[in-house]
């Protein structure tokens, strides 16, 4: 029984050269190749994700932020005051941001 055309990968290309894109074609599950490249790069350079956070109802309402690294669940940083305006909250969190890219790359 022949395999349609379409499921077969080329080693080569015509000029003899090896194919771009064959080590995404490995024997490994695709979750563990994710997950290999996933851990490559949080370990080079870590990500922060900023949450912004309202708490009250209108007119009342005052912000916080979380700043999380890479994927994690719990953050590493929590505002220590509250916020009247999101923008001013936002601006907080990303001066807090900086501060700790700024330590990571001190070491």
């Amino acid at each position: 029984m022949e395999t349609p055309a379409a499921t077969i990968m080329p080693t080569h290309s015509r000029d003899g050269e090896p194919a771009p894109f064959n080590h995404l074609f490995s024997s490994r599950p695709s979750y563990l190749r994710t997950t290999a490249y996933l851990n490559t790069m949080s370990e080079e350079k870590p990500t922060y994700r900023v949450e912004i956070k309202n708490i009250g109802t209108p007119p009342n309402v005052t912000f916080g932020w979380n700043i999380y690294r890479n994927q994690d669940v719990l953050p590493i940083l929590r505002s220590e005051q509250r916020f009247v305006t999101r923008m001013a909250g936002l601006a907080d969190a990303n001066r807090s941001r900086m501060q700790l890219i700024g330590s990571n790359a001190l070491g």
